[in-house]
């Protein structure tokens, strides 16, 4: 999966102000015993058919296009979690549309990736484990 953004460590006033934080707020938000990692899954295969940027400005749309992938990333984010990693599916959608409308032309493609690499770094053995790893992953449709 390639993912290269600037990273932005150097002039930042804290790790998670920067791209590098998201990606590892995403990682550890996946690897949570009550969230599926399917969560990125779902998204890859919807994300692509969402219109472009390009397209919601020449019709004039009145949702935003960083609101419709916002709110379209919230949804699935919260459709795979349960109890409190519920609560933190808006804020992360909304950072991640946010950095994804500054730093690409097409934000699906960045989103792709970005969840790409948050998943396999949230895979049993790469990420921080919960206070039980015995218990296993949620499994939401």
């Amino acid at each position: 999966i390639p993912l290269t953004v600037p990273w932005g460590l150097a002039n930042a006033a804290s790790l998670a102000a920067t791209p590098a934080g998201l990606l590892l707020a995403l990682r550890d938000h996946l690897a949570r015993p009550d969230v599926s990692r399917r969560t990125a899954y779902h998204v890859y295969d919807w994300i692509h058919q969402l219109p472009t940027r390009a397209h919601m400005e020449q019709e004039s749309q009145r949702q935003p296009y960083e609101v419709l992938i916002e709110k379209s990333l919230a949804y699935q984010f919260r459709r795979q979690a349960q109890g409190a990693a519920q609560e933190q599916a808006g804020d992360l959608a909304g950072r991640l549309a946010a950095f994804s409308r500054h730093q690409a032309e097409e934000p699906a493609a960045l989103i792709e990736a970005f969840l790409g690499v948050a998943e396999f770094l949230a895979r049993r053995g790469r990420a921080r484990q919960a206070d039980d790893p015995a218990k296993g992953e949620v499994g939401h449709g």
